[in-house]
C-alpha cells in the first residue's frame, strides 16, 4: 500500500518502507527471492549454453540467498561505514537516519569480508575504484578465462 503510484513503482516509498520495517522487508525478500534466485540462473545458465567466457554479477544479497556457490570468485567492494553512508545520501537523498536502516539491513560488511574470495576497498573516487579493480581484480578474471 503506498508504494505503487499510477500503476508504477514508487521506489522511494518503497524504500522508505522497507528499510524502516523489519517485518515488510522481509516480506517483501520473501516474495522476491525465488523470482530473483530464478532470473540469475537463467541468465547464467543462458551464458553457459552460448559460451560465454564470464559472467559478472552484481549481486547485493548474494551470500544472504546463498548464491556464491555458483561463482568461481566473489568480490567484495567495501567502503568504510561513514563512506556508505554519504553515498546513499547522495544517491538517494535520505537523511543520515535513513541511510543508516539501508546500511543496517544489509549483511555486516564484516561477514561479507569472511565470504569473499577478494575484498576491494573503495575508500577514494570512481578512478581510484577502477585502477584498483584492474589491478586486482581483472588479472584474476582474466586467468579463469583463460583456463
Amino acid at each position: 500500500p503506498g508504494v505503487v503510484k499510477d500503476g508504477v513503482l514508487d521506489r522511494t516509498a518503497l524504500g522508505d518502507l522497507i528499510f524502516s520495517d523489519h517485518a515488510e522487508r522481509r516480506r517483501l525478500n520473501r516474495l522476491m527471492q525465488p523470482h530473483i534466485i530464478w532470473g540469475l540462473f537463467k541468465a547464467v545458465g543462458w551464458h553457459f549454453l552460448v559460451g560465454t567466457p564470464l559472467v559478472v554479477m552484481d549481486a547485493p544479497t548474494l551470500f544472504q540467498y546463498g548464491l556464491s556457490a555458483v561463482c568461481a570468485l566473489t568480490v567484495v567492494v567495501a567502503a568504510p561505514s561513514d563512506t556508505q553512508r554519504a553515498r546513499i545520501q547522495a544517491r538517494d537523498g535520505v537523511d543520515r537516519p535513513a541511510a543508516d536502516a539501508r546500511i543496517a539491513s544489509q549483511m555486516p560488511l564484516n561477514a561479507m569480508r569472511r565470504r569473499a574470495n577478494l575484498v576491494v576497498e573503495n575508500r577514494g573516487s570512481v578512478d581510484d575504484l577502477k585502477a584498483e579493480l584492474a589491478a586486482r581484480v581483472l588479472p584474476r578474471l582474466q586467468k579463469r578465462v583463460l583456463l
